[in-house]
């Protein structure tokens, strides 16, 4: 049947959305028109899923924010608009704030430069303005005050310059 779909009329593949085999479903996520794709949205396949993150169109993305698979959301945090970002900013797994910090805008990112994660805390570093960098330098982690120096300037940098951390210095 998987292989059926792929060569049948796509009008005809819609009604194996609910197929047994997730296979098959498989096959229709791949060949639904963008704008069917919403029904597959909670299939419990993980491959179904990640194949409509990929192709369901960016506005109907927030459906799967709280995708229980962690690499789903990965991929909606690669797609979902801007204005709908923040809802991902506190999800639990750091891969998907690792996306979310690389694409959020002020002041948004902001909130981000306190998460537990030092990997998020870097790319906030990198993206934040120069004006704001101050709130990151005294971070815990030397790897962000790295970030922090290579952007920073006027007092910033001579309270860098005592360092411990002899890269940061």
């Amino acid at each position: 049947r998987a292989i059926a779909c792929r060569h049948a009329d796509v009008f005809r593949v819609a009604p194996l959305a609910h197929d047994p085999d997730e296979a098959v479903r498989l096959a229709v996520a791949l060949r639904l028109p963008p704008g069917r794709l919403r029904a597959l949205a909670g299939d419990p396949d993980r491959e179904v899923r990640v194949r409509v993150a990929l192709r369901l169109p960016p506005a109907e993305l927030a459906t799967m924010i709280a995708d229980p698979d962690y690499y789903v959301r990965v991929l909606v945090a690669q797609r979902l608009p801007l204005p709908q970002l923040p809802r991902l900013a506190a999800d639990p797994e750091s891969e998907v704030r690792i996306v979310v910090a690389g694409r959020l805008e002020m002041p948004a990112l902001l909130g981000m430069a306190a998460d537990a994660e030092i990997p998020v805390r870097r790319i906030v570093a990198r993206r934040l303005p120069r004006s704001l960098l101050d709130q990151l330098g005294d971070d815990d982690a030397w790897q962000v005050r790295w970030e922090v120096a290579q952007r920073g300037a006027g007092a910033l940098l001579r309270a860098l310059a005592d360092e411990p951390e002899p890269d940061v210095a």
